[in-house]
Order: structure tokens, then sequence, then C-alpha cells
């Protein structure tokens, strides 16, 4: 006879993980002429995994929207299957689905087919960019100090970094419309192919997205909290091809409203 401790782990190997023990399911569980205690168990595995399968929906939603139905309940439950949950928080359950979109894409040759299968896993890595926006600790409750633009090039020394909530991302399409569409409730377009570098980050509470231009996306990604900005600055300049002193012009005009925003925050 198992203790509770002992069944409480074997429950959840057998709804989990379906690991079930045909000896002890026949102690444990009690089959009737309807159900048999196999049948019994089933019910609650299978509630289970579409519990899961709805967290994924929700967290995904966009995604869900342009797959339809079928195709991303597939995809879900491959991966739910292959990465059964172990956390006690679902903010982990979705944590590893884009890069399972990425290792299960089909292997093909021509380009443009191969960018348009990569559509599924970017949009996902966007969206769970998003929820990990909502779930950091954020610049909100701070005390941000207007940046004066005139001191930033009296203050070489200065280092940024980007904040919790804030997620620079390249990708090969135009997701902007179909996050708009979404937090609108409206129905979702098609992305289309446009190359970008896009930001997620937290404002007021509110998660927004942004187009980056190339200078732009290079900075944050550069904020690291150690390099002095005009490093990282110099860095840019030879990265996207710009004279140096028309980057420091653009980011002593752009920075300060970074700050503000709380895209980024300077390092004590």
């Amino acid at each position: 006879m198992l203790n509770l401790t002992e069944l409480q782990h074997w429950f959840g190997l057998a709804v989990i993980r379906r690991e079930l023990d045909p000896d002890l399911l026949h102690q444990t569980v009690v089959g009737t002429e309807q159900l048999s205690a196999q049948q019994r168990m089933g019910i609650y595995a299978e509630g289970y995994r579409l519990r899961l399968l709805e967290c994924m929906r929700a967290e995904y939603s966009c995604l869900y929207a342009l797959l339809g139905e079928s195709m991303f309940d597939s995809f879900a439950m491959e991966y739910l299957a292959a990465r059964p949950s172990n956390s006690h928080t679902l903010f982990e359950l979705g944590r590893g689905f884009p890069a399972f979109l990425a290792a299960t894409r089909p292997a093909v040759n021509d380009p443009a087919q191969l960018r348009g299968m990569k559509m599924p896993e970017q949009l996902a890595q966007l969206e769970r960019y998003r929820v990990m926006s909502i779930r950091g600790q954020g610049v909100e409750r701070a005390l941000i100090e207007e940046l004066d633009a005139s001191l930033l090039l009296f203050q070489p020394d200065w280092v940024f970094r980007l904040a919790d909530t804030s997620f620079v991302f390249d990708t090969d399409f135009d997701f902007v419309p179909c996050i708009d569409a979404l937090d609108q409730q409206k129905t979702i377009p098609f992305p289309s192919d446009r190359p970008q570098s896009l930001l997620v980050y937290r404002y007021g509470y509110r998660i927004r997205l942004q187009r980056l231009e190339p200078w732009q996306a290079a900075f944050l990604q550069g904020c690291d909290g150690q390099a002095h900005w005009q490093q990282v600055q110099r860095q840019v300049a030879d990265k996207c091809q710009l004279d140096s002193g028309e980057l420091m012009a653009l980011l002593i005009t752009w920075l300060p409203e970074a700050v503000q925003k709380g895209i980024v925050a300077v390092v004590d």
C-alpha cells in the first residue's frame, strides 16, 4: 500500500508523463463496469493535457489565430509530449516552444520556402518576449530622473543596460500589424515579408511593440550594462557604416526618450 507521498508522486507521473505501472494502477484505482481503472486515469490525464493546451493557446494567441486550431494544436501537443511540465508555475510551460518549433522545422533548400517556414518560430519568440515583458520587474515604481541630452556629451563613462522588460528581436516578417490586430481584437492579417528589428518593451504597465532603425537595434543590443555608451556608439557606427558625429547626434536626441520610457536605464 502506498503512503500519501508515494501516491502523490505516482499520480503525478501517471497524469503528467503518462507513466502507468499496471500493478500500481490496479492497487490504487478501482475500476467499474462502466470504466476500467486505466480509463478512469485517462480522464484525469486527458483533462490535464487539455488544460495545458489552453494555456499554450492563450500565451501564443496570435500564432494560434494564424495557424488555425488543428495545426497549432498539433505543434503544441508535440511540444508538450516532448517537454512535459516540470515547474510549479505555468509561466515556464511555453518557454521552450519557439526553440522547439525551430528544431523541428522541416529541412528545405529553397531560400524563400525556408524563410516562410521560419514564421511560426519567429512569431512564437515575439509572443514569448511579450509574456516575459509582462512578468519583468520593470521601472514603473522607480524614480526616473529626466535625462538632460546635453549632459551625454560630458558623460562618456555612463553605462546603459536594457531593462528586464525590454527585448530586441530581429525578424524576417512585419508582425506589427498582427500584434496590433490581436490587441484590438480584430482579424489578424498574415504577416508580410519585411526583414526588420523589433523592440518589445513595457511602459506604464502596457506592452509596446516598436520598429527600430538598424542603429537603434545595434545600440540597444550593445547596452549590456558594462560597456561605456560612447564605446558602444563607436561600435555601432562601424557596424552600420554611419558617420560617428551623425550617430552621436541621433543618440543624444533618442536616448533621453528611451530612458524616460524605461527601455534602458543608466547603471549606477
